[in-house]
């Protein structure tokens, strides 16, 4: 079969490292990691990539991911976890192992303050859903599966939320939410093919101003 659904491995760090980039950009020119990360794309994706890697989990673990492969190739991916067990503070050591001492730490934490103040609550005993994105090489992919008529537009994503809708229920959660960014249309109308609802809107002039939208919409999903 040429499209698989699988569990992230430490393999695939580049391509998590590539997802996450794209999904804190979502329509975006610039997103939060301009200010946690200030630098190139390869920079940032440097460092995406080691704390994918890194012994101590946090939201980026590729341990999280559960890919779209379509010809041995990932395309798209998408993190679920609980921030109970994966606590926004793990970042901290995480950073340590990378080799990132305490002065950059704090610093990075500084740049983000701001940010961080107008972001909803992270809420603990729900699966989560992060970094959804498709790669570059999702639209080829997309194409060839139709021309071979394997898959018919517009299913691919279908197939990947599904998985990991599918994941938290079976690991017992009763509740999936994500947040995306105010004006990221084309996930809203995914999730809501998948029975997700707006639950919550954060409107913020100064993410406005920082990151060019107009705040958070948090969508979700009682199972």
């Amino acid at each position: 079969m040429a499209v698989i659904i699988r569990n992230g491995t430490a393999a695939d760090a580049q391509a998590i490292a590539k997802l996450v980039l794209l999904a804190a950009k979502s329509h975006l020119d610039h997103s939060s990691l301009d200010y946690s990360l200030p630098g190139t794309e390869e920079y940032q994706l440097e460092v995406l990539q080691k704390l994918a890697l890194a012994t101590e989990k946090t939201y980026v673990h590729h341990s999280l991911f559960t890919l779209l492969e379509v010809d041995g190739q990932v395309c798209a991916g998408i993190a679920g976890f609980d921030y109970k067990e994966v606590p926004v503070s793990a970042i901290n050591d995480a950073l340590r192992e990378i080799g990132w001492n305490p002065s950059q730490i704090e610093e990075m934490h500084q740049r983000i303050e701001t940010i961080g103040e107008e972001m909803p609550e992270f809420d603990e005993g729900v699966w989560t859903l992060e970094h959804c994105a498709n790669l570059p090489n999702y639209r080829t992919a997309l194409k060839q599966l139709i021309k071979r008529q394997e898959v018919f537009n517009g299913t691919l994503m279908d197939i990947l939320f599904k998985a990991i809708i599918t994941k938290g229920v079976e690991r017992g959660f009763k509740r999936i939410q994500a947040d995306i960014l105010i004006g990221n249309t084309a996930i809203e109308k995914v999730m809501e093919r998948h029975g997700f609802k707006l639950a919550e809107e954060y409107r913020s002039a100064r993410l406005c101003e920082l990151l060019g939208c107009a705040g958070i919409a948090r969508m979700r999903l009682d199972v």
